[in-house]
C-alpha cells in the first residue's frame, strides 16, 4: 500500500512529466513552423530569381539586337534620314 507521500511524489512526477511533454511539443512545434515558413519563403525567392534570370536574358538579347550594325544602320536611314557616302537621298512628296 502506497503512502500519501508516495502518491504525492508520483502525482508531482506525473504533472512534471506532462508539463515537460507540453513544453517539448510547443518548442518543437514552433521550430517546425518557423522552418516551414523559411522553406516557403525560399521557394518564393527561387521563383522570383528564375523570373529575373529570364527577364535578364530577354534584355540581353534586346541589347545585342539594338547594338547590331544592321539595326543602327536601319534606324539611321529610316528615322534620321542619313545616307552612306556616295548615295543620294530622294524625298518623295505628295503633289
Amino acid at each position: 500500500m502506497a503512502t500519501r507521500k508516495t502518491r504525492r511524489v508520483r502525482r508531482l512526477q506525473a504533472v512534471l512529466l506532462i508539463l515537460l511533454a507540453i513544453w517539448i511539443t510547443v518548442a518543437f512545434g514552433r521550430s517546425y513552423y518557423e522552418n516551414y515558413q523559411a522553406r516557403q519563403r525560399l521557394i518564393e525567392l527561387e521563383s522570383d530569381l528564375r523570373a529575373y534570370e529570364i527577364r535578364n536574358e530577354q534584355l540581353e538579347e534586346t541589347l545585342q539586337r539594338l547594338q547590331s550594325p544592321e539595326y543602327v544602320e536601319r534606324v539611321a536611314r529610316e528615322e534620321l534620314g542619313l545616307v552612306q557616302p556616295g548615295e543620294k537621298l530622294y524625298i518623295i512628296t505628295d503633289p
